[in-house]
């Protein structure tokens, strides 16, 4: 492998429903050195413990036909809460952290639970106990 980071062949791509002029304002436009960019296939495995950006990213593969998302449903929504930050409750001095942030999914009307795979596929406990990557294996073989 050449490197972790690739670029990806795609003419326009969508990373977010910018609802707020912040988010307008920041929302740049990516330049592709185009000696650098990746043509071949791309798979994403995502699980119930896909959260957060990991969510945001299979959220963005899957809206703009980047590749193609293997395995479980993710952990969130497309749409979710985030950036959290810690605060003290003046009286009773408990802890506790608050999100400042609504992110909204690439496709704001996909009021969806979960970001869906392409190809639903599971470890089954066998696999694990055994060491198996039945998913890598599948992935190898297409």
């Amino acid at each position: 492998m050449e490197g972790l980071l690739t670029y990806f062949n795609v003419k326009e791509c969508y990373f977010s429903a910018a609802e707020d002029e912040y988010d307008k304002k920041h929302v740049q436009n990516i330049w592709v050195d185009k000696n650098r960019v990746y043509l071949g296939e791309t798979y994403v495995l995502i699980s119930n413990s896909t959260f957060s950006a990991g969510n945001q990213l299979a959220d963005i593969f899957k809206f703009n036909n980047i590749g193609t998302l293997i395995g479980e449903p993710t952990g969130n929504s497309p749409s979710f809460y985030a950036n959290p930050i810690l605060i003290e409750l003046p009286n009773s001095k408990i802890k506790c952290s608050i999100s400042t942030k609504y992110i909204i999914g690439v496709d704001k009307n996909n009021n969806s639970n979960t970001v869906l795979p392409d190809i639903n596929m599971s470890n089954t406990i066998e696999n694990i106990m055994s060491d198996k990557e039945s998913i890598i294996e599948y992935i190898k073989n297409l």
